[in-house]
């Protein structure tokens, strides 16, 4: 089926069927952060090559329960996304990622190794 790759470095991140809705408008939202720069973001179960920046925040989450974590790109340094983590006991997923479509390409199964 294929995964998503970092655009910059070309670096595997993560699958498509990891791929779920944690919005009601689908799998792909679009957010406007607080200096009004708008990121369509998936969520997705799990990532891989991604390296967490910073402290978790809950303020301006775009999810309600959970505190986000800015996450980069392990080999380039290239923002990404972000981690979600409850910040509840009984939330679930406990965590998940958001990540950025201008961030990522999908690769071909084909070229997957």
């Amino acid at each position: 089926m294929g995964f998503l790759a970092c655009r910059r470095c070309q670096r595997k991140i993560c699958h498509h069927e990891q791929l779920f809705h944690m919005s009601s408008e689908g799998p792909v939202s679009a957010f406007v952060n607080p200096g009004g720069v708008v990121h369509e973001t998936a969520t997705f179960y799990r990532a891989t090559n991604l390296r967490l920046v910073g402290v978790m925040s809950e303020e301006y989450s775009w999810f309600p329960g959970y505190a986000w974590t800015i996450a980069v790109c392990t080999h380039c340094q290239e923002h990404i996304g972000w981690r979600f983590s409850s910040v509840k006991a009984d939330t679930v997923p406990k965590h998940f990622w958001g990540l950025s479509r201008d961030a990522l390409r999908s690769v071909m199964a084909a070229d997957d190794d």
